[in-house]
């Protein structure tokens, strides 16, 4: 199983309901070639686990029987995800190939449109938006390239005018060459981004609502002018989404930015908030996350406030205060100390969601300054 998890290579997805007693070779194989997909349709490392634990019996079993199972198979999913981008080229290269659709079925509507006198206005207009934006992307070529010979900028120029130039720059940003001679102006993510934006408010959009009108009037209705008008849309709602996606990052308070491109989850960061810390004060921010992100170690935390609860109590620091006594649950306070807090309230002591909610922004607030 473990060999296939680490072979990281993406297979039609299959399931077993095969218990641990009854796991044969091939339950493991289905298991082990799971992760994989489950990877890249999930946010995060520990998301994807978290699913592929769910989905198979056998490793909740394994789990079980086993807490290291979790936080190791957490860790390899991590590595496999930082050391491979086979999401990102997934993402960049349909991108690429909607363009290169969009503009295709761009010229074959405008060829049809000019084939009729009704509809020849229609395909003026769209070959007046398809120069449009080429018109923008050169000016966009000679802002990134003006440091460049004059030899490199024909090169980009002829990319564009035959419209190559969506699937050159998804190769660049997937094969991570960010200027790969200091000469360019831009990276080349930020190129392909606002030459997607260019494409989107030019051409996309134009072209899918004038087909769209065409579409709806015309008599002939055929199925490659409504396949044309899905591509226009397809690639303006991709378009879109990657704008807004770097909008929303701008409009974020610049501490927080750093959650748009980490590869750190929130299970990873409540470790090192425990492990990775000096101080008690740290340490106790662990209870400024929801109990699930470090269950596999609340053996160590329970032990950690046990042994330490009595001489807090003696020496009172400043942030060991009612606010965070109170959002501390029973299990990680010595019994004694409960018995007394609770006969220091007339009975049950008190719980306060308020105390947690401040530990939990003070958390955040520390994650964000990087301390």
């Amino acid at each position: 199983m473990l060999f296939q998890v680490l072979r990281n290579l993406p297979h039609r997805p299959r399931t077993t309901t095969a218990k641990l007693v009854n796991f044969t070779e091939r339950d493991a194989l289905i298991t082990g070639r799971a992760l994989k997909m489950l990877m890249l349709s999930n946010a995060t490392p520990d998301a994807a686990v978290d699913e592929w634990v769910l989905t198979f019996p056998a490793l909740q079993e394994l789990e079980s029987a086993h807490p290291f199972f979790r936080p190791f198979m957490d860790e390899i999913a991590k590595h496999l995800l930082s050391t491979t981008d086979s999401g990102l080229k997934m993402r960049l290269f349909s991108g690429a190939g909607l363009s290169v659709f969009d503009i295709i079925s761009d010229v074959y509507m405008i060829v049809v449109f000019l084939g009729s006198e009704e509809t020849r206005g229609v395909a003026h207009v769209n070959i007046a938006c398809v120069a449009l934006s080429l018109f923008w992307q050169l000016v966009l070529i000679g802002i990134v390239n003006k440091k460049r010979s004059w030899r490199r900028i024909a090169w980009e120029l002829l990319y564009v005018v035959t419209f190559c130039k969506p699937g050159i720059d998804a190769a660049r940003v997937a094969a991570g060459n960010e200027n790969d001679d200091d000469l360019a102006t831009m990276a080349p993510l930020t190129e392909l981004a606002i030459s997607k934006s260019v494409e989107m408010v030019f051409e996309s959009i134009p072209a899918a609502i004038i087909q769209t009108r065409a579409f709806i009037i015309s008599e002939e209705r055929t199925t490659l002018a409504l396949v044309s008008i899905i591509i226009s849309c397809c690639t303006t709602g991709f378009a879109a989404t990657s704008v807004w996606y770097i909008i929303l990052a701008c409009m974020v308070k610049p501490e927080y930015r750093y959650l748009f491109y980490t590869t750190e989850s929130t299970v990873e960061f409540a470790r090192a908030q425990f492990v990775g810390t000096k101080t008690d004060e740290e340490k106790m921010m662990i209870f400024g996350f929801h109990e699930v992100k470090w269950r596999h170690y609340k053996d160590e935390v329970r032990d950690f406030t046990h042994a330490n609860w009595a001489r807090w109590k003696e020496e009172q620091p400043a942030w060991f205060d009612q606010m965070l006594i109170q959002s501390v649950p029973d299990e990680f306070i010595p019994v004694a100390e409960v018995a007394a807090l609770n006969a220091a309230n007339g009975g049950k002591r008190r719980r306060s969601s308020v105390g947690l909610v401040n530990l939990r922004e003070s958390t955040r607030e520390k994650h964000a300054g990087g301390e």
